[in-house]
């Protein structure tokens, strides 16, 4: 690369070559860099793949080079999730703010703990897993990313229950003129857990003979569209108790479009209510595509 009197592809060739010959090439690699012929090779021939770009980080001294070819070729070593590219996005921790900015990315994308924001962190991670063998590297993020995920699943549901014991509490210090602002607000929620409360405590209402909002039963028909099966088979349900005079239309149409045995159980129940020519087809589709006293047939011909 330093012999101006070969080809250029030559050269350019030898720098791929070096590139690519992991830690025996790094002392090289420092001292061509410190000629500019040979500089100009190996930093066109970093920017092509991963491995050649986490190579060159590994083994350029950060002043002989400008701050937007370091950000290139960390933003192409972070393409790779291979332990080569991981230690060079750390060795660049130590570069300037923007170098240290997209190293911090380039990690995130690297590994998928996108959590850590702060170099010292990343050093810390680091310093665990910098013995751990390349040809298990990749094992051990998925390993890592596993046991991560199980501990967010586990804290959203520890949230989820201390969200739903405050709202529980709150509905039960709630004086009862003042509680019918919180049911569609538990209804509307777009968190499952949430939702199904609300549905719990409208159901509770009306068995001890309470009159609800018409906003529940508004809702209750918005969400007859739900993607959730259950959370559609709840909203008929609840306007079967309801009875809301506007809720015929909502439970045809939702009858009409439903593909799931367990809301449909539910809105043929409800459609006895509101009997109209339109939900003959599917009730009778319903009726024959169940076996005797399961599911959607046991309802259909109270529809009829």
């Amino acid at each position: 690369m330093a012999d101006g009197d070969l080809p250029p592809e030559s050269r350019a060739n030898a720098a791929r070559l070096l590139l690519s010959a992991g830690e025996p090439a790094l002392p090289l690699l420092d001292v061509l860099m410190t000629h500019d012929d040979a500089s100009r090779f190996l930093l066109e021939a970093g920017t092509q793949n991963p491995t050649a770009a986490a190579s060159l980080l590994l083994a350029l001294d950060l002043s002989r080079v400008s701050e937007e070819q370091v950000i290139a070729l960390v933003d192409r070593a972070a393409e790779e999730r291979s332990k080569w590219s991981a230690r060079a996005l750390v060795r660049m921790l130590d570069g300037s703010t923007k170098v240290v900015e997209a190293s911090v990315r380039g990690l995130a994308r690297s590994t998928g703990f996108s959590q850590q924001t702060q170099p010292a962190e990343w050093h810390a991670w680091w310093a665990q897993r910098q013995d751990i063998e390349p040809e298990r590297w990749t094992s051990r993020l998925l390993d890592d990313l596993v046991e991560r995920t199980q501990s967010l699943e586990r804290r959203q549901q520890r949230l989820d229950r201390m969200v739903l014991e405050a709202y529980r509490r709150l509905y039960i210090v709630t004086p009862p003129e003042s509680r019918a602002a919180l049911l569609p607000e538990l209804l509307e929620s777009d968190q499952q857990p949430v939702r199904d409360l609300g549905f719990e405590l409208a159901d509770r209402e009306l068995s001890a003979n309470a009159t609800l909002d018409p906003a529940v039963a508004s809702e209750a028909i918005a969400l007859l569209a739900d993607p959730s099966p259950g959370t559609r088979a709840s909203a008929a349900k609840l306007l079967n108790r309801l009875a809301p005079p506007d809720a015929g239309v909502p439970i045809t149409r939702a009858l009409i479009a439903e593909t799931n045995p367990l809301p449909a159980d539910a809105l043929l129940a409800a459609a006895a209510r509101w009997p109209a020519p339109e939900i003959v087809e599917p009730v009778l589709e319903w009726h024959a595509s169940r076996p005797p006293g399961a599911g959607p047939r046991g309802a259909a011909p109270a529809a009829l």
